[in-house]
């Protein structure tokens, strides 16, 4: 897959500008995929998952920490090729990131609705998705946080996945309308400097260095 770009810029007319919402496909990746579904559908994955408050300072969560040889194969095949994309994706290797991972559950009829995961343009924050079961032909779709312009629309593929090079572009899921559940494994890469700012607080307890 190419990868793709629109006609809006970042920061524009500034020292800093680039292009808006840069998609860089990859993959497949090598990790044992069935292993990673079985746990997370497990009583043990779900209860790490399904908690009743997400973000809980007492219970630091990423997927790349969790008991299971597949997680760390995901993680170091994630890292693995963003450093491998530094020109597709703008990165500047003199700045640490941090890396945290979730882990998302679409039953029959669930979505997750338009949302973006900042609300600065600034340089060095990063997303990603990977699929770990396609509930039967399921999409990302990604549009314009202010114009609600439709950029892309990326199918599911079990074993891909992709970046988008800013954190500021809106994205939802299409519906699960299969009976079996469809399964990503989402991920934020933020500058180490914007983590520091925010050490203390209940979110940043779930972040691991990414370097």
């Amino acid at each position: 897959m190419k990868v793709k770009r629109n006609k809006y810029k970042l920061a524009e007319g500034t020292e800093h500008e680039r292009d808006y919402g840069v998609i860089v496909p990859f993959g497949p990746l090598e990790f044992d995929i069935e292993e990673m579904k079985d746990y997370i559908l497990s009583d043990e994955g779900r209860k790490v998952i399904e908690r009743e408050h997400w973000v809980d300072p007492n219970i630091p969560y990423n997927w790349a920490k969790l008991p299971r040889k597949c997680f760390f194969d995901a993680y170091y095949n994630v890292k693995e090729t963003f450093y491998n994309n530094v020109t597709s994706l703008g990165i500047d290797t003199g700045v640490p990131h941090m890396f945290h991972g979730w882990i998302n559950i679409f039953e029959k009829g669930d979505r997750i609705h338009w949302h973006s995961h900042t609300q600065t343009e600034e340089k060095n924050f990063y997303h990603g998705v990977i699929c770990i079961t396609d509930g039967g032909g399921s999409y990302t779709e990604y549009r314009h946080h202010e114009t609600k312009e439709e950029l892309y629309q990326i199918p599911s593929q079990v074993g891909y996945g992709h970046f988008i090079a800013d954190m500021l572009t809106e994205h939802r899921s299409s519906i699960n309308e299969s009976d079996e559940p469809r399964i990503t494994i989402a991920f934020d890469i933020i500058p180490h400097y914007d983590y520091i700012g925010q050490w203390d607080c209940a979110n940043a307890k779930h972040f691991i260095p990414f370097c």
